[in-house]
């Protein structure tokens, strides 16, 4: 089952932000490293564009770890929908043992 966020919605903006800053300073970090001294400064169009993909990734594990399990809930409850089927319909219109498809 998916992990509940319970956090207000301030709380949430408050954290986007910090998240923000710490994308801007790692992409400012990585860049230099790489590419020398001043290198984000004088081009910053590349660091908006690794800010950009640094919250792309994190939106992406965030929902990918959201929707993780949805698939076994579902199941579930086709599995009782199922369940519920067979036991309300008339024996002779059983042709098969599931309503649901394989």
């Amino acid at each position: 089952m998916a992990t509940r966020i319970e956090a207000s919605l301030k709380k949430l903006e408050d954290q986007a932000v910090l998240s923000t800053f710490r994308y801007l300073k790692e992409s400012k970090n990585k860049l230099d490293e790489m590419f020398g001294k001043d290198f984000a400064k004088t081009n910053p169009q590349i660091m908006v564009a690794l800010v950009q993909t640094m919250s792309d990734e994190y939106r992406t594990s965030t929902n990918l770890q959201g929707l993780q399990g949805i698939d076994e809930e579902i199941n579930s409850v086709a599995h009782s929908v199922n369940n519920i089927a067979m036991r309300i319909t008339p024996a002779h219109m059983k042709k098969s043992k599931s309503f649901a498809p394989e």
